[in-house]
């Protein structure tokens, strides 16, 4: 079962819903779920486990970033009157880390308030953290069930689904009507509920996602969080949270460099971080990727050598790595050698790609092993979020079937 949901210990003993005892003894047997029936649920759910996500990004977040949020005047007056609140940055600019500081923080507020929330995420090969009805699912499996207990409105969702000794899986309508019903409940009983929802742009079904979320912040006493690289709403009615241009981002960013550059020479570690901190543009993804190649370096003439080296921009970068990936697939691969997918048609299609919004597609013959334009979106992000290290992994993470060089 998930662990996303934090609730006070009077609402799992005290609530009451449909005239049954939703508790944390499981007074009402109908509501209490063995461990046997309880992991059936979730199967048949098939909620996504965001909590490794979670879990990750405080393993590896750096002390003392991200706290910026909490005084910031736009989250402030967002707090305090509700609605969606859209956090937009370039890639590598530490969303995902500054989304799973709110998480923190709503986790350790008071007892009348429920924070579920969501990662989508390119790099889950069941496509469960990448589909809308991987998020339905999320919520509904943080907010109808806790402690072997399950909401009557889940319950009902799941009788009404069984088909002879099975159980079919529910239609995206139902997972989202279930959930708003839940959710309404909750909010007449004065919960205020957080809903947080990290890289939109990950997303297969953005549109579909977007809308739910404007359903779900007509209902009272909903908080929105959503997170994303380029979509955004046609309105100016909600709150956004640009960390383009930000000087706080800025202030993350060099103390993530104080904690990742530590040289023996004060003159060259002085150097290092003010060339990195002026090519970074507000990104942390560009800033990682650039220290991992200078440790590579033996000496300081090597590590000078690497900062006149550097790409120009994090976009060269992801565009010179997405270069090498493909291009190493195209022509060391024996299923996909003598295609169409040589040096200048990877990189013509790569620069149409990023004009228009879309990711690139190998051309290829109709007789050869094609690169789905699902593949193709899922190992551009990989690329672009620095995943990949290069063509051979990637190769080995997305296309696992084609057998490797020998």
């Amino acid at each position: 079962m998930l662990k996303a949901l934090v609730i006070s210990t009077s609402w799992k003993e005290n609530i009451t819903i449909n005239g049954g005892l939703f508790d944390v003894a499981g007074k009402d047997i109908n509501y209490y779920l063995s461990s046997d029936e309880e992991k059936k649920l979730q199967d048949w759910l098939g909620a996504p486990d965001c909590s490794t996500n979670y879990s990750t990004v405080l393993n590896n977040r750096v002390d003392g970033t991200g706290q910026w949020i909490f005084k910031d005047p736009t989250y402030l007056k967002w707090k305090e009157e509700g609605s969606i609140l859209w956090i937009q940055g370039q890639a590598g600019s530490g969303k995902t880390f500054l989304i799973t500081s709110i998480i923190e923080d709503f986790q350790a507020t008071s007892v009348s308030t429920l924070t579920i929330y969501h990662y989508f995420d390119t790099r889950d090969n069941t496509g469960s953290k990448t589909s809308f009805q991987g998020l339905l699912a999320s919520f509904l499996s943080q907010l109808g069930t806790q402690d072997q207990r399950i909401h009557p409105e889940l319950k009902n969702l799941h009788e009404s689904s069984k088909s002879g000794l099975t159980h079919c899986k529910p239609t995206n309508q139902k997972l989202a009507d279930t959930l708003i019903k839940i959710t309404r409940e909750l909010v007449q009983k004065k919960y205020q509920v957080y809903m947080i929802i990290d890289a939109l742009d990950e997303a297969k079904e953005i549109d579909k996602v977007w809308d739910f979320c404007v359903q779900m912040n007509s209902l009272q006493s909903i908080w929105i969080i959503i997170s994303s690289r380029k979509y955004q709403p046609e309105t100016s009615e909600y709150f956004t949270l640009s960390l383009r241009n930000n000087i706080m981002v800025d202030k993350d960013i060099a103390t993530f460099l104080n904690e990742q550059v530590s040289l023996k020479s004060t003159t060259l570690n002085t150097e290092v971080k003010a060339t990195l901190m002026q090519k970074a543009d507000g990104g942390f993804r560009y800033i990682d990727c650039q220290v991992q190649i200078l440790k590579q370096s033996a000496n300081a003439r090597k590590v000078r050598e690497a900062l006149t080296k550097l790409p120009a921009s994090l976009e060269v970068l992801y565009h010179d790595e997405f270069h090498k990936s493909f291009n190493w697939i195209a022509h060391n691969i024996p299923e996909f050698k003598n295609t169409a997918a040589d040096h200048t048609t990877i990189a013509r299609n790569y620069r149409i790609a990023k004009e228009h919004g879309y990711y690139y597609k190998p051309l290829r013959q109709a007789h050869n092993k094609a690169i789905s334009e699902e593949e193709a979106q899922l190992a551009i992000a990989d690329i672009e979020e620095g995943r990949v290290k290069d063509g051979a992994d990637l190769q080995r993470r997305r296309f696992p079937e084609i057998p490797q060089r020998t």
